[in-house]
């Protein structure tokens, strides 16, 4: 099991440094990846493709913490003038799971440029019209994640999604939809928008 507070990754638990190259180079490992309790800063790189996600899960990957009031993950989009993504992946993957954490988008009302703004997780072939085939993104499970402060979907699980659950996951402070699915053979047990725009129990 991966510790990302451990060397040689060594994210920063106060929230007080950047975290994002030793979350990364964790998640390139794949396998188990804990977040201990702790707020883990993420910078969003101004350079950053408006499609690419902040932090690419591969497959294989069990990415879990202590849950949402413990394990944190709060991004810096500061400096921001493009659409970002903060977790999941664009180039597809088999196997995934994230569970019992906080992702914090980054995004305020002073990020309103238009568009989308931000997402929470991707899991998407995207743009769809750029002649890349399209990706398969299979046996994904998302348990108890809340996403919060994003412009445009906390989750949005596109075309190429299959077999997908999402268990007991929140979200709140965003301005599109709050769970999105364009998949097929996919589970949605009670998740709970705090917005009260959209409920499944």
């Amino acid at each position: 099991m991966i510790d990302i507070t451990q060397a040689p990754y060594n994210c920063d638990p106060t929230g007080q440094t950047d975290s994002r190259s030793g979350f990364q180079d964790a998640l390139d490992q794949a396998g188990d990846v804990y977040v201990p309790p702790g707020t883990y800063l993420i910078d969003v790189p101004t350079a950053q493709g408006p499609f690419d996600p902040v932090l690419d899960v591969k497959s294989n990957t069990n990415l879990f913490g202590d849950g949402t009031q413990l394990s944190k993950v709060v991004a810096n989009a500061d400096g921001r003038t493009s659409q970002w993504r903060i977790i999941g992946s664009v180039s597809g993957f088999d196997n995934v799971r994230i569970a019992d954490l906080s992702i914090n988008c980054g995004w305020d009302k002073s990020h309103s440029y238009g568009g989308e703004t931000c997402q929470g997780f991707i899991a998407d072939t995207v743009p769809a019209d750029d002649g890349v085939e399209p990706r398969v993104f299979s046996r994904l499970s998302l348990e108890r994640v809340h996403i919060e402060h994003v412009g445009g979907d906390p989750f949005y699980l596109g075309q190429g999604t299959i077999y997908t659950q999402t268990i007991g996951c929140t979200a709140s402070h965003y301005n599109r939809q709050g769970w999105q699915c364009a998949g097929s053979h996919f589970k949605l047990i009670g998740f709970r928008d705090w917005d009260k725009k959209n409920d499944s129990h």
